[in-house]
This record gives structure tokens, C-alpha cells and sequence, in this order.
């Protein structure tokens, strides 16, 4: 080996010494990557809360309650009258509601925005409730009616596009603003900023607005795109949609700004930007995956994932015309997410022109 070789590799070597983040992408990203994908992506369906409602409570509906619950796939809860198992369905505090009128009809409301899901427990009712009626020797067809709610066409893009636009949108927002500040310091004309005496708030509003502009306005685009080419329904208020999409675009866009400002690299903020947004706005925000079928440590981790409430938000605005205390809730804490990366941001910012 010559010595130029011997040199040169030994000039990477510091420069990898140096630059520590190399080391991580290339030793400690896989690991998170297989404990996320080992423990996060998990299709299997447990613990499906399911309400039981009868007309009459008899003990004919006490005896299915009790071969219910000793099911390892069910979490069943009586809920009588029909109308309060049907509020806890609305809001989303159980999947399926099985409800027995006076006529024997099975009458099945399934939330089937996964059109996945809602084939899956549609097949363990049904299994369920034939297993119960064999048992008694009952001979006479059992009348079982589904419905299934929210995804009545049982379309997967129903549930998985409303979901992919959310990765996108913080893909898109959170890229374009992770360069802002970085840029100054690779141009060296941070120092032009520094020279003028300006507020780190004033540059930070000034480098958010134009930005913020456009990437609400390709969201939307891209929305409206989404909208038209695959019909997709749109059941809840615009008002309150259009009100959701400007707040999780103006927090993706303070959290690029939050890389740039820390990150002060154009070529590494861009490659931190799309690690930390794409990732986990895919495999912990629920757009593909049912979280609730996660193991316990990724999905009480989920929560701390800002795409998981913005998913969460979108994905009602399309599929349901109710819950807009939950879409608020959901808003609100990206609101304060947003805060907490501006409030560092100006702080970082503020040390370094000073």
C-alpha cells in the first residue's frame, strides 16, 4: 500500500473521529431500525374491544358475554342500552359492536377504516359466534348482518392514503426547512447576520413564512391530487381540516428548522431531516400499521411521534364526520410540539450570534 493510499485513509479516519454522526448513522440507526421494525410492525390482531348490546338481557346474552370473553382475541364489554354501545363506537373506544335485537338478528358494526382490520375481526365474530351457537347444538341458521362503518367500499387506500399524505407532507416541509439556517453557516454569511445585529426571533420568522407558504400550498396540492385520482371520501369539516393541515405543516417545518439550526451542515440536515421525519411519520404514526397490535414500549412511544396525531386528525377529517374534540386535542398538542422547537431554535440561534 503507498504511502499517499496509507495517508489518505488515515485522513478519513479523522475525519471520522470528528464527525461522530457518521458512526451513528452506520452503527446505531440500524439498531433502532430492527427494534422498530422487529417489535412495530406487527399485522397480527389482539385485544379487539368489542361491545356486546342486547334488546332483551337474557341469559342467552349473558352466556355469549361470558364464551366472548375467554377468547385470547377479544376484550368484550357489555354495554346496555344500544345507544351507549354505539356512543363508545363513535368514538372510537371499541372496533365492533355487536348488537342483538328482538328478532335473533346479530346485527355486527365494525370500524373497517383498515379495510384490513375490518376483514379480520368481520372472521372472528362471525368464527366466534358459530363456535357459541355449535356448542348449544343449535341447528337453526344464525342472522348475522355486518356493517361495516367508515369503509364501506373495504378499500385499503381509504386508510393507507390519508396516512402516506401525512409522510409526505412532513417528508416535503421538513426537508425544505432543515436547509434554511444551515445554509448561512456553510456560506459563511451568518456572519453578515451576526454583523447586523438582528434578533434570532426576526430570522427565524423571516426564514419560516416564505417557506411555510410553500409547503401548506403543495400539501394541498397534493391533497386535492389525492382526492380526485384515487375518489377518496371526504366526510368531515374542511374548516377544521384546512386548520389541522396548517398547524402539522407549520410544526414539520419547525422542526426542520430545529435540525438546521443544531445541525448548522446543508448535506447533513438534509439526510437528518428525512431519517427523522419519513420514518417515523411511516412505521409509528398508525398510516400503515394498527399500533394498538405494537408491542407496549412502541406504542406508549408512539405517542411522543408528533405524525401520529396529525395521522390521527387527517385520517378522521376523511373517513368520519365525528370527533372533532379529538381532532382539536390532536391540533393543540402539535401546537405546543411547534413551541418547543421554536423556543429552542431562537435559543440556539441567539448563542450563536452572540
Amino acid at each position: 500500500m503507498s504511502k499517499i493510499i496509507k495517508a489518505l485513509i488515515k485522513k478519513e479516519l479523522e475525519h471520522i473521529k470528528q464527525d461522530r454522526s457518521i458512526l451513528i448513522i452506520a452503527f446505531i440507526l440500524p439498531l433502532i431500525l430492527i427494534f422498530i421494525y422487529g417489535y412495530g410492525l406487527n399485522l397480527d390482531i389482539n385485544n379487539i374491544k368489542i361491545a356486546l348490546s342486547c334488546k332483551q338481557n337474557d341469559s342467552n346474552c349473558s352466556q355469549l358475554y361470558y364464551q366472548l370473553q375467554g377468547s385470547e382475541y377479544f376484550e368484550i364489554t357489555q354495554i346496555n342500552p344500544y345507544s351507549q354501545a354505539q356512543s363508545a363506537f363513535n368514538q372510537d373506544l371499541v372496533a365492533a359492536v355487536i348488537f342483538i335485537d328482538e328478532h335473533n338478528r346479530h346485527l355486527i358494526y365494525i370500524n373497517a377504516a383498515s379495510s384490513q382490520k375490518g376483514f379480520i375481526i368481520e372472521n372472528y365474530i362471525k368464527t366466534a359466534l358459530n363456535l357459541y351457537y355449535a356448542k348449544l347444538n343449535n341447528t337453526q341458521a344464525i342472522n348475522i348482518v355486518v356493517h361495516n362503518r367508515y369503509n364501506e367500499a373495504n378499500l385499503s387506500a381509504y386508510f393507507l392514503i390519508p396516512g402516506q399524505l401525512v409522510g409526505i407532507i412532513t417528508l416535503i416541509s421538513t426537508f425544505m426547512s432543515s436547509l434554511l439556517i444551515a445554509r448561512e453557516y456553510d456560506r459563511n454569511t451568518i456572519l453578515f447576520l451576526k454583523s447586523a445585529n438582528l434578533k434570532a426571533s426576526d430570522i427565524i420568522i423571516a426564514k419560516l413564512i416564505p417557506y411555510f407558504i410553500i409547503s401548506f400550498l403543495g400539501s394541498l396540492l397534493c391533497i386535492l391530487i389525492a382526492l380526485i385520482l384515487f375518489e377518496l371520501p371526504f366526510r368531515g369539516s374542511i374548516l377544521i381540516f384546512i386548520i389541522s393541515l396548517i398547524i402539522y405543516v407549520f410544526m414539520a417545518n419547525c422542526l426542520g428548522l430545529l435540525i438546521s439550526v443544531i445541525v448548522k451542515n446543508q448535506f447533513l440536515a438534509s439526510e437528518y431531516a428525512i431519517i427523522i421525519s419519513l420514518l417515523p411519520s411511516l412505521l409509528l404514526s398508525g398510516a400503515i400499521f394498527d399500533l394498538k397490535a405494537a408491542a407496549s414500549p412502541i406504542y406508549y412511544l408512539s405517542y411522543l411521534i408528533p405524525p401520529r396525531y396529525a395521522v390521527s386528525a387527517i385520517k378522521m377529517c376523511f373517513l368520519s364526520d365525528a370527533n372533532y374534540l379529538t381532532i382539536l386535542f390532536n391540533d393543540f398538542i402539535l401546537l405546543i410540539v411547534s413551541a418547543i422547537f421554536l423556543a429552542i431554535c431562537n435559543r440556539q440561534l441567539h448563542k450563536d450570534l452572540h
